[in-house]
């Protein structure tokens, strides 16, 4: 069971860190919106109770440091993808490995995905369609995701499938 899950590649940068501290960032403070809201909304219409706001202010900067600390290393350290003889797969988890393969012979169309954030970091998502699901590579270097995009669609065309 360890061989299906053992590491083949891993070439993302240190920017993919620094970019999932932000992504996670985002994140933690929308699931604490209840706790900033109360916060506020004790300030400006009810006598300030100072307990529920301090230990909301805690609770905010655990989760906070929690999520965009600890977590982004361990989701990278945890990551990788392979492009072999077979197809395109993503190994991923923390906790919960998973592994997701995409034969050449079903794949149809490679994508580059940026935003605004991973365009700051230089950073892509290739996403890879295949007939039947998708498959994401997150975290690279532009530079990079075009290679690997190419690399794709060149063993792709060995099959000479046209949809």
């Amino acid at each position: 069971m360890n061989r299906i899950f053992e590491k083949k590649s891993r070439n993302l940068p240190m920017s993919s860190i620094q970019y999932m501290r932000i992504h996670f960032g985002i994140y933690a403070l929308v699931l604490l919106s209840p706790v900033i809201g109360k916060s506020v909304y004790d300030y400006f219409k009810t006598e300030v109770n100072y307990i529920f706001l301090g230990l909301g202010i805690l609770v905010i900067l655990i989760i906070y440091a929690l999520a965009a600390l600890v977590i982004p290393p361990l989701v990278i350290r945890n990551y990788s993808y392979e492009i072999d003889d077979m197809g395109v797969s993503r190994v991923e988890g923390v906790f919960f490995k998973s592994k997701k393969t995409l034969p050449y012979n079903t794949i149809q169309d490679v994508t580059i995905n940026t935003g605004p954030i991973l365009n700051k970091f230089k950073l892509a998502n290739v996403q890879v369609t295949g007939i039947y699901s998708k498959l994401t590579i997150n975290f690279l270097p532009k530079e990079e995701a075009e290679k690997l995009k190419e690399k794709i669609l060149q063993e792709r065309s060995t099959y000479n499938i046209e949809y």
